[in-house]
């Protein structure tokens, strides 16, 4: 069990060695961001005076990702 153990910290000393590395080279790690698609849709659905609930159902998104979306227009329509 010992054996098993040392193992272990050994393999996670290189994953994160690797992942330090990979940072120092600007790679990005994890999922690509892919809510900006549906930002042109949400102003136009939001313009048609669509709730958040109506947005979402209709671009087929979560509740919260399609009120993130509505707050980012409803900014962008400020500046």
């Amino acid at each position: 069990m010992a054996l098993a153990e040392f193992e272990r910290s050994i393999i996670q000393e290189r994953v994160n060695a690797g992942l330090r590395a990979a940072k120092a080279r600007g790679v990005t790690l994890g999922r690509k961001p892919t809510l900006g698609e549906h930002q042109q849709a949400v102003a136009r659905l939001m313009a048609g005076g669509k709730g958040i609930r109506a947005i979402a159902r209709e671009l087929c998104l979560p509740v919260s990702s399609a009120a993130k979306l509505v707050r980012a227009a409803k900014e962008i329509a400020l500046w």
